[in-house]
C-alpha cells in the first residue's frame, strides 16, 4: 500500500489593526492561490448556455448589491479585499453567491446543477464535562481549496477574537468557526425552494452574527430578526454546554436547543427541521437517503468510540475519519468531498485538525493550536503518516473526478474514476460508483459502437447495483436505447421513484433527433451527492 507523505501544517493567519487593510493585504497574498479556486467556483454555475451565464451574473451582482446589510457593514473590506486580489468586486461577490444559486435558483433555472456545502456536526462532552464540537465540512471544491487551506484569527477592536477554517478567496469566518466568547460554528446547507430576494447574502449574516452575538440567548435573537436569502442551517456551541440547531429560511426560523450531559451527544447533517418540509420533494432527489446513510455511519462511530475508556480528542477524530470497511451500500459520515475535519473546544481555545489532502480520511496526524484566545497561541504536531487503505484511494479518486467533471478536464475524469472502480472492489458502493463510470462516459461518448458496449454494460450492471440507484440506472438504459436507434424496453412504470419516472417521461415525449442532440446537456451527475441532477426535474412544476 502507499504511504501518505507527512502533511504540512495548515497555516494560521494573524489580522490585527485596521479592518480594511489587513483585508487588502489578505487579498494581495491570497492573489496568486485564490485565482483557481475563484474559476472552480465559477464553474459550478455555468450552464450550456451562454445567455444563461450572463444572466446569472447580473442577478448575482444584484443580489448583493441589494443588500442592506453588505452596504453598511461589509462592503468597505470585501471591496478592499477584492482590490488586493486584482478582481473586480462583482466577481468576487458572485463567487460568495455560488451556493445561494445552486441551493434554490433551479426553481426559475433548472439547467443550473445543484452543489453542496453539505457537513456533518457533532457534539459531545470531554473528560472534563466540556463541549467539544466535531465539525466535517463537505465542500464540491476538493482539488482547489484544500491546497490553500488555512486558519485565519482575527482580533479588530470592539469584535471578539474569531478563529474559522478556510481557504484562499474564502476570507468570511462563515464555515466553521469559534469566537472567544465561547462560541463555535458550522454553517450547513439546506435545499428546498425558498428564495428571499431581500434576504442577506449568508456568509455575511454568519460573520455579522459572530461578531455580535455572545451566547445562546443573543444568537436567538439575532436570528429571529435576520432574513437569509436561501435555507441555511447553524449548528452552534456554547461553553456552558448548550447547543442550538436553528435553520433560517427567508425570515423563516426553526430551531431546536438542546444541554450536553455526560452520556449525551447530538449528531447533525442537512436533514431540514420543519417536519412540514418534505426533503424528497426538492431535488437533490437522493438527498434524504445521503442523509440518512451518513447519520447511520456517525452513530456507529460515537458507539464504537464510546466503548473504548476516557475521552481523547486525537482518538475521537480517528475514530470519526477512519472509513468503515463496510460491504453493504451506504455512505460513510466522511464523504469524498469531506474538505476538512476539526474538533473545536470553545472555552479553552483549541483547533484540532486533520492533516492530510483531501478528503480528510485518517491519515495519521492531528494538528492542534491551542490557547487561541491569548496572544501566545501554541501549535503541535501530533502522530505520523499511515499506510492509505484502498478505500481512502477510493474516496480520493472520486474527489478528483467530481472536480475534474467541474473543470472540463475529461482525460483525468476518466482516469480518475477508472481507479476509483478499481479500488473500491468489496465496498459496497462499488456498484454505483460502476454506475458513474458509465454515466460519465456516456456523457462524452457519441460513436455507436461505444453507445451499444455501453447499454450491454448498464443492461449487465442491473443485476448488482443498490435498489436505491436502480432507477438511475433504468434512466441510463433508456437514454441508451434511443440514441442506438433501438426500441426502448424501459417504461415509467419500472421506475419507483415518481420524480425519475416524471423524468422518463417528459424524455419520451421528446422526439429523436432533437432528443439526441440535447439529451447529454440536460444531466449533471454529482458523485459529491451520490445523485444526478436534471434540467427536465421540475419543468412540470
Amino acid at each position: 500500500m502507499i504511504k501518505e507523505t507527512a502533511s504540512k501544517p495548515i497555516p494560521i493567519i494573524d489580522l490585527i489593526g485596521d479592518m480594511e487593510e489587513n483585508y487588502y493585504q489578505l487579498g494581495l497574498k491570497d492573489a496568486e492561490a485564490a485565482k483557481l479556486a475563484l474559476e472552480h467556483t465559477e464553474s459550478l454555475i455555468k450552464t450550456p448556455w451562454q445567455s444563461v451565464d450572463s444572466g446569472l451574473r447580473f442577478l448575482g451582482r444584484s443580489l448583493f448589491l441589494g443588500s442592506t446589510s453588505w452596504k453598511k457593514r461589509f462592503s468597505p473590506w470585501v471591496t478592499s479585499y477584492a482590490e488586493g486580489l486584482g478582481i473586480s468586486p462583482e466577481r468576487f461577490m458572485l463567487a460568495c453567491l455560488v451556493p445561494e444559486l445552486t441551493a434554490c435558483l433551479a426553481k426559475w433555472m433548472p439547467q443550473i446543477p445543484k452543489t453542496l456545502l453539505g457537513c456533518s456536526s457533532l457534539f459531545i462532552q470531554d473528560e472534563n464535562a466540556k463541549l467539544t464540537h466535531i465539525r466535517t465540512l463537505d465542500f464540491p471544491l476538493g482539488t482547489t481549496f484544500d491546497k490553500n487551506e488555512r486558519i485565519l484569527r482575527t482580533q479588530f477592536e470592539g469584535q471578539p477574537t474569531i478563529v474559522s477554517y478556510g481557504s484562499a478567496g474564502y476570507p468570511y469566518h462563515a464555515l466553521t468557526a469559534s469566537t472567544s466568547e465561547g462560541i463555535t460554528l458550522a454553517l450547513h446547507q439546506k435545499f428546498n425552494d425558498v428564495f428571499d430576494s431581500n434576504g442577506t447574502p449568508i456568509f455575511e449574516l454568519v460573520q455579522d452574527m459572530l461578531i455580535r452575538c455572545h451566547d445562546l440567548k443573543s444568537c436567538l435573537s439575532y436570528l429571529r430578526k435576520a432574513r437569509s436569502l436561501t435555507t441555511w442551517s447553524f449548528h452552534m456551541g456554547f461553553k456552558n454546554g448548550q447547543v442550538l440547531e436553528a435553520d433560517l429560511s427567508g425570515t423563516s426560523l426553526h430551531y431546536n436547543t438542546y444541554q450536553l450531559k455526560k452520556d449525551n451527544f447530538f449528531y447533525f447533517n442537512n436533514k431540514l427541521i420543519n417536519p412540514s418540509k418534505e426533503q424528497d420533494k426538492f431535488p437533490p432527489l437522493n438527498f434524504k437517503q445521503y442523509n440518512q446513510w451518513r447519520e447511520e455511519s456517525a452513530l456507529r462511530k460515537i458507539k464504537k468510540f464510546k466503548k473504548k475508556s476516557g475521552f481523547n480528542i486525537e482518538d475521537l477524530l480517528r475514530t470519526w475519519t477512519t472509513l468503515e470497511e463496510r460491504k453493504s451500500t451506504g455512505l460513510d459520515v466522511l464523504t469524498p468531498t469531506s474538505l476538512h475535519v476539526c474538533a473545536m473546544e470553545p472555552e479553552s481555545g483549541s483547533f484540532h485538525s486533520v492533516l492530510g489532502a483531501a478528503p480528510k480520511t485518517w491519515k495519521g496526524q492531528i494538528q492542534i493550536e491551542e490557547h487561541l484566545w491569548s496572544n501566545s497561541p501554541r501549535r503541535e504536531i501530533k502522530g505520523k503518516a499511515k499506510e492509505l487503505t484502498n478505500f481512502d484511494k477510493a474516496w480520493m479518486h472520486l474527489l478528483h473526478a467530481q472536480s475534474c467533471h467541474d473543470l472540463g478536464d475529461q482525460h483525468k475524469l476518466h482516469h480518475n474514476l477508472q481507479m476509483a472502480i478499481r479500488k473500491s472492489k468489496g465496498h459496497g458502493l462499488h456498484s454505483i460508483i460502476k454506475f458513474y463510470g458509465l454515466l460519465f462516459t456516456f456523457l462524452s461518448e457519441e460513436h455507436p459502437k461505444a453507445l451499444a458496449h455501453l447499454l450491454t454494460d448498464a443492461l449487465k450492471l442491473t443485476k448488482e447495483i443498490d435498489k436505491t440507484f436502480i432507477d438511475h440506472n433504468w434512466l441510463l438504459i433508456y437514454r441508451l436505447e434511443r440514441l442506438v436507434s433501438q426500441t426502448p424496453s424501459v417504461v415509467a412504470a419500472q421506475i419507483k421513484h415518481p420524480s425519475l419516472a416524471k423524468i422518463l417521461e417528459v424524455e419520451s415525449s421528446i422526439p429523436d433527433p432533437i432528443y439526441k442532440s440535447v439529451i447529454r446537456s440536460l444531466i449533471h451527475p454529482r458523485i459529491d451527492l451520490l445523485d444526478i441532477i436534471h434540467v427536465h426535474e421540475r419543468l412540470d412544476s
